[in-house]
C-alpha cells in the first residue's frame, strides 16, 4: 500500500511539474520564438557599389507606423520595365537580396528592397507573417511613388516567409501586377507546428496551437489569417511558383496547394528536382532564376 501511495503521489507531482512546463512553453517560450526572429544586418559587410548597383537610400512608413528602410536601384539598361520589390527571407535582410537586385537591374528592371519589420534595419519586434507585412508592401509601394523613386508597373520577387508577405499582398493590392514566389508556406498553423518539432522533441498540434494563439496576442494579429493558400484563391494576376523537391523546411505539398488555389489564369508551376530550401537560385546553372525574369519581363507590360 505504502509503494502505491507514493507511485500516486508520484504521477500527480510528475503531471503537475508537465503542466506547469507546458504552461511556462506556451506563455514565455515558444511565442516568442515564433514572432521574434533572429535580427541580422550585413550592411557593413555587404554594399551594393561591391555589386556595381547604384542605390538611393529609402525609407517609409509601414502598418501602425513602423518605420522600413531599403534601397531602390535603377535599371542599367533603361528605358526601365518597371519595378520589382524584393522580398526576403525570415531571418535575414535587404543585403542578402543584392544578388538578384543586381540580376533584375541588368534585366531592364528598377529594384526596390527593403527589410521587412523586425528584420535588419527596419523598425518593430515582431512579425505576423504576412499580416502587417503585406500592408507594409502596399505602403512602401505607395511610398515609392510619392518619392520619386519610380512610378512602376510593380511586381514582387519573394522568397519563403516574404512569399507569403507577397500572397497575402496580391489578394488585395491590383498595383501588384504579377509576381514570382519562391518555396513558401500554404497556412502558418501547419508551418508553425513544423517549426516546432525541430525544437521540441514533442510538439503535438495543440501545443503549437497555443503557442501561435498567444504568438498572435503579443504581436497584435489573427494567425488565421495568414493562410497564403486561401489568399491564392483572390489573386487574379500571373503567378509563377517555384519549390524544391526536396525542401527539407516546407515541404512541397504546400506549394502544391497555393498553385490548385490559384485564380491567376497565367499561373506558372515550377517544381524544381533536388532543390531544398534555400538553393533554388543556383539550381541547374541558375535556369530556374533566368525562366522567372523572363516571367517577369512577359507579365509587368501587359
Amino acid at each position: 500500500m505504502p509503494t502505491f501511495k507514493r507511485l500516486a503521489q508520484f504521477v500527480a507531482l510528475s503531471t503537475v511539474l508537465a503542466m506547469a512546463v507546458g504552461e511556462w512553453l506556451v506563455r514565455s517560450v515558444l511565442p516568442y520564438s515564433i514572432i521574434k526572429p533572429r535580427r541580422v544586418s550585413r550592411v557593413r559587410q555587404i554594399r551594393p557599389e561591391a555589386l556595381q548597383l547604384t542605390a538611393t537610400r529609402f525609407d517609409c512608413r509601414g502598418a501602425l507606423g513602423t518605420r522600413l528602410v531599403g534601397w531602390v536601384f535603377r535599371t542599367s539598361q533603361p528605358p526601365t520595365r518597371g519595378t520589382v520589390v524584393v522580398m526576403h527571407g525570415i531571418a535575414s535582410c535587404k543585403e542578402d537580396m543584392l544578388g538578384l537586385a543586381r540580376l533584375l537591374t541588368q534585366n531592364g528592371f528598377d529594384v526596390l528592397v527593403y527589410d521587412a519589420r523586425a528584420h535588419g534595419e527596419s523598425e518593430g519586434v515582431y512579425c505576423s507573417y504576412g499580416y502587417f507585412e503585406s500592408q507594409d508592401l502596399s505602403k512602401a509601394i505607395e511610398a515609392v511613388r510619392q518619392q520619386d523613386l519610380s512610378h512602376g508597373p510593380f511586381a514582387v520577387y519573394a522568397n519563403s516567409y516574404g512569399g507569403a508577405v507577397a500572397l497575402l499582398a496580391m489578394a488585395k493590392d491590383p498595383d501588384i501586377r504579377c509576381g514570382v514566389v519562391e518555396s513558401t508556406f500554404a497556412n502558418l498553423r501547419e508551418i508553425v507546428n513544423l517549426y516546432l518539432k525541430r525544437i521540441v522533441w514533442f510538439a503535438p498540434q495543440a501545443l503549437s496551437d497555443a503557442a501561435l494563439n498567444h504568438a498572435g496576442l503579443i504581436a497584435g494579429f489573427e494567425p488565421d489569417a495568414v493562410s497564403p493558400e486561401d489568399a491564392a484563391r483572390m489573386i487574379s494576376q500571373p503567378v509563377r511558383l517555384l519549390h524544391g523537391t526536396h525542401d527539407d523546411r516546407i515541404p512541397i505539398a504546400h506549394g502544391e496547394r497555393i498553385f490548385r488555389n490559384l485564380a491567376s489564369k497565367s499561373k506558372e508551376w515550377a517544381p524544381v528536382p533536388g532543390g531544398d530550401h534555400t538553393n533554388l537560385w543556383s539550381s541547374e546553372n541558375g535556369r530556374y532564376q533566368r525562366e522567372s525574369v523572363e516571367f517577369l519581363k512577359k507579365h509587368l507590360q501587359e
